[in-house]
């Protein structure tokens, strides 16, 4: 962090959760954070799609720790696509390690069928400009950002802003080019932020059970986010007012600071 720099980031919250039922090696929710270039992100496999937790472990990895372009370079239409050809080719040369370990033939028939995961995603990148706080992000699917303006008394939402817009079909990356279909993310380039302001970035699950929550006025609920455990996590599980789905769950809590003093 440079010392120059009027503002930090504080992670509240960094939280991931499997199904119920299941053990946490079959969550194929992803997170990732780096508190030195500011930037933070969460990925979903889409299930059923072939190896998702590998990839969408690299995608939050390399986004946040891998030598990508600084700035906004990142979230140029140019810039990001290397980025996602990184992140495939690497998905590629661990999957072909496991298949070739395995004697499982509908593993390598999926293989050579070409099959590729596919992840939603969510990454976001604080910097200044201009001595304004801004935010720079990523968006594919239904993974979501929501920011809490303190300063203005309003959530912004983004992409998704009802919890009654999710859907089994989201849009996503793939760990393979995919020619038939487009993968566009859509970016949010230089959105206003001030010390104080609270910043989720979420998985589907989580991010429509907050929404639901937004939309309910269930404010204690939703301020108390920073705070989730997983026992919390399973109490909502089973919560007929404000249930939340049993989903694989990546959520990141941040909060912009001011910086500590030296000395």
């Amino acid at each position: 962090m440079n010392e120059t720099e009027s503002f930090q980031i504080q992670i509240l919250n960094t939280f991931i959760c499997q199904k119920l039922g299941e053990d946490i090696s079959d969550c194929q929710d992803s997170l990732s954070t780096n508190i030195n270039n500011n930037r933070f992100c969460v990925a979903d496999g889409v299930s059923r799609s072939f190896y998702p937790a590998i990839f969408s472990g690299l995608l939050t990895n390399l986004f946040c720790n891998g030598d990508m372009p600084e700035n906004t370079e990142l979230f140029s239409q140019k810039k990001w696509q290397k980025w996602l050809e990184i992140a495939q080719h690497e998905w590629l040369k661990l999957v072909e390690e496991k298949v070739d370990q395995t004697n499982k033939y509908y593993i390598k028939n999926r293989f050579y069928n070409k099959e590729h995961a596919g992840a939603t995603f969510a990454g976001i990148e604080f910097q200044e400009n201009e001595r304004s706080i801004i935010f720079n992000a990523m968006i594919i699917g239904d993974s979501c950002i929501i920011h809490i303006d303190q300063a203005h008394k309003k959530t912004n939402k983004y992409l998704i802003e009802s919890s009654k817009d999710f859907n089994f079909t989201p849009n996503y990356f793939p760990s393979r080019p995919v020619q038939e279909k487009s993968f566009q993310p859509n970016f949010l380039i230089d959105q206003p932020v001030s010390v104080d302001d609270i910043i989720v970035v979420a998985t589907d699950a989580i991010a429509k059970w907050l929404l639901l929550l937004i939309e309910k006025r269930e404010k204690l609920i939703f301020n108390d986010i920073h705070k989730l455990t997983y026992e919390t996590i399973d109490k909502y599980r089973t919560d007929q007012s404000y249930p939340l789905e049993n989903d694989d769950i990546a959520l990141l809590v941040l909060k912009v600071v001011q910086p500590k003093q030296k000395g």
